[in-house]
């Protein structure tokens, strides 16, 4: 008789049944679901963004290398046709006048 009135006193205390209980955590598992593809597309989104500021940062290093190899090269080239410059005048005041050793 004891346990009849502890389940008498369970089915008070607890009067929701089991197919009513289905609905709320179906609603639960889809509103989760919502959410996590919301927050996955969010940050996917994010990601996206952060890849293509990070390929024109590489765009705009590869454009200044070129820049600095051109400017190298250049500098290189000038000092060539100065040092071609040097010798051209050492060599025609070397010619006008002997050497003094």
């Amino acid at each position: 008789m004891s346990q009849v009135n502890e389940v008498l006193e369970v089915d008070v205390l607890c009067p929701v049944s089991e197919q009513s209980m289905v609905v709320p955590v179906s609603y639960l598992f889809l509103v989760g679901a919502g959410l996590s593809w919301l927050l996955f597309r969010m940050v996917h989104k994010r990601e996206i963004e952060n890849i293509q500021q990070f390929e024109t940062v590489q765009n705009e290093i590869s454009t200044i290398k070129e820049s600095l190899y051109k400017a190298e090269a250049e500098k290189m080239a000038l000092k060539i046709e100065m040092e071609k410059i040097i010798c051209q005048a050492v060599s025609r005041e070397t010619r006008g006048t002997p050497l003094s050793i």
